[in-house]
């Protein structure tokens, strides 16, 4: 890298950079982060996706779900929920497990974030899941779209 400088008279960003190697054992390569992405886990545990679930947990409880109306909720749920993960998404097939747990966060959300106690859903998700014009929400289905956007 200093060899890159040298020749470039560019400057570059030691606490920035990183050098990963193809090829290598697990065990040789520490994983870091690149635009947000970690790079050198596997996208198939649960763990890799811990930083975008705690992501939509952090943005719920700035937005205090419970002094906003219904219909703000849906918007909030159609408009930044569902786009947290669709980065991630557009890289490496959403797990199974990781797509219902922020199915799961939607619903707690739209049903009746902060408050204590049962929620009462008062429609079935796949409905609310129908888009506006067969009578739903037109809320975005992670796994349906995970499939549509890597085609598998």
């Amino acid at each position: 890298m200093q060899c890159f400088e040298l020749a470039s008279r560019l400057r570059v960003n030691f606490v920035k950079s990183r050098i990963g190697g193809m090829g290598l054992s697990n065990g040789s390569l520490q994983s870091f982060v690149y635009l947000g992405l970690p790079v050198g886990g596997s996208h198939k545990r649960g763990d890799f996706w811990n930083g975008v679930i705690e992501k939509v947990k952090t943005r719920l409880s700035r937005w205090k779900g419970k002094c906003l109306l219904f219909a703000g909720r849906v918007c909030l749920i159609k408009f930044v929920l569902s786009s947290i993960p669709l980065f991630f998404m557009s890289l490496f097939k959403l797990p199974s497990g990781v797509a219902d747990k922020l199915v799961r966060i939607q619903m707690d959300f739209l049903w009746g974030w902060g408050s204590e106690g049962r929620k009462i859903a008062w429609a079935s998700w796949e409905k609310v899941c129908k888009p506006c014009e067969l009578g739903g929400l037109g809320i975005i289905v992670l796994k349906t779209f995970n499939v549509a956007l890597l085609g598998k």
